[in-house]
C-alpha cells in the first residue's frame, strides 16, 4: 500500500508540474526596425572625354584601388572607377574588349567587398593588359 501511495504522490507531483508549466504567461514583444542608412546628397557628374583619353585614367586608377583599400577608402576609389567605366563604355559598342574590361572591374568590386587586395591587384594587372592592347586601335595608331 505504501508503494502505491508513494507512486501516486510522485505521479500527482509530476502532473502538477506539467500543468503549472503550461499555464505560464506568453509575452509578445513587438520588434520594429529602423533603417540604418542615411541618405546623403551626392552630386555625380558624367565624365567627358573620348575612350582613348579616359582609358589610361581607368588603367592608372585601377592600381590606386588596393592601397586605398588599406586606407579604408576602397569603396570611394571603386566608385570613381565605375564612373570612369560608365563614361567609356557608353561610347563603345559591345565587343570582347568591353566585356573583358567589365569583367575585370567586377572582379575588383568583389575584391573590395571581400577585402581581398591581392584579387584587386590581379584584376588591375589584367585590366592594364586589356587596355594597353586596345588603346592603339582606339587612337588610330
Amino acid at each position: 500500500m505504501k508503494g502505491f501511495l508513494r507512486h501516486g504522490v510522485v505521479l500527482a507531483a509530476a502532473a502538477s508540474v506539467f500543468v503549472l508549466a503550461s499555464c505560464g504567461k506568453t509575452a509578445v514583444v513587438e520588434v520594429t526596425t529602423v533603417p540604418t542608412t542615411v541618405e546623403v546628397g551626392v552630386t555625380t557628374t558624367m565624365l567627358s572625354g573620348t575612350p582613348a583619353e579616359l582609358l589610361p585614367q581607368l588603367r592608372d586608377s585601377a592600381f590606386r584601388l588596393s592601397p586605398a583599400m588599406i586606407e579604408g577608402k576602397g569603396k570611394q576609389v571603386m566608385a570613381d572607377l565605375d564612373r570612369l567605366w560608365a563614361a567609356i563604355s557608353s561610347q563603345l559598342p559591345r565587343t570582347e574588349f568591353v566585356d573583358d574590361a567589365a569583367h575585370q572591374l567586377d572582379l575588383m568590386r568583389v575584391g573590395v567587398e571581400r577585402k581581398r587586395a591581392a584579387d584587386v591587384d590581379k584584376a588591375a594587372l589584367h585590366l592594364q593588359a586589356i587596355v594597353d592592347s586596345e588603346l592603339p586601335k582606339l587612337s588610330g595608331s
